[in-house]
């Protein structure tokens, strides 16, 4: 069950960091440097630049949401579950 637990963490970790890639992929290719290198040290603000550049952005964005926040989430109700069991 662990070995399960881990492997859906690593799995959605992993989602979450190629559409974080994608992001600053973008931001480099628009020439956008100081997004790009914003965006490869800070990883939060590839949400901001996702959003703010939505239409060339949408798809990674989208990866980077669901990534990260399902892991959140996963992490949460793991927590829970071992504090109450």
């Amino acid at each position: 069950m662990i070995t399960l637990a881990l492997f859906f963490a690593y799995t959605l970790a992993a989602v979450g960091t190629i559409g974080w890639l994608w992001i600053v992929g973008i931001a480099l290719k628009e020439r956008e440097i100081i997004w790009g290198v914003g965006c490869l040290f800070f990883p939060p603000l590839s949400v901001a630049y996702g959003t703010l550049n939505f239409y060339e952005a949408r798809i990674p964005l989208f990866i980077v949401t669901i990534g990260y926040g399902l892991n959140f989430g996963f992490k949460l109700v793991g927590l829970a579950l071992a504090t109450y069991l």
